[in-house]
């Protein structure tokens, strides 16, 4: 209720707490203030996470770990996107390739014409 996504829907591997936790902060467009949810709801997290991962023997060590991995969520997400960007361009036919380059030079251009 809290995340408002569905425990079924956050994916990740049983043995990859971090991985879950960051899956349903994405989902749940919680990644910008993730800080405020992991501290006010850090007792339901830490149930969800031995749920959803019933090998973990030290929680206090796993969260420790998630914490450490959140920190850096917001920008792994931005790289991960301008590498699927970047892939989208290359695997493009020349002829889009070549329109997208054109583009990206008239708007240099116009912005040192604008200096």
């Amino acid at each position: 209720e809290i995340f408002g996504v569905e425990a079924s829907a956050v994916k990740g591997p049983r043995e990859r707490p971090t991985i879950i936790i960051r899956h349903l902060f994405t989902i749940s467009n919680h990644v910008t203030n993730y800080r405020q949810y992991l501290e006010k709801h850090s007792d339901l997290l830490k149930d969800f996470v031995q749920y959803r991962c019933p090998g973990i023997i030290n929680i206090e060590q796993t969260w420790n770990e998630i914490i450490k991995s959140m920190e850096s969520l917001e920008n792994d997400i931005k790289k991960n996107s301008k590498k699927k960007e970047a892939q989208q361009i290359v695997n493009m036919p020349n002829n889009q390739q070549q329109l997208i380059s054109t583009m990206s030079t008239i708007g240099t251009t116009a912005q040192a014409d604008n200096v």
